[in-house]
């Protein structure tokens, strides 16, 4: 079952364990330009913590948006 839908990235909150600690700024670079270019291709995942959301999957996408 899947459920999409478009939430404010202001709502989204960083996970405190399990983070990407480094992101390189030429990784981050390329993926900027390349959300820009195509759009965001794969979706942020997301978990419902209280009225905001908690990131699961996506923390570079997150970065780079």
């Amino acid at each position: 079952m899947s459920n999409v839908q478009e939430i404010p990235i202001a709502l989204i909150d960083e996970p405190t364990l399990a983070m990407r600690e480094n992101v390189q700024d030429t990784e981050l670079d390329s993926l900027v330009a390349s959300i820009k270019r195509v759009g965001l291709l794969e979706p942020l995942v997301v978990r419902v913590v209280a009225d905001r959301y908690e990131l699961i999957a996506g923390h570079r996408r997150l970065t780079a948006l």
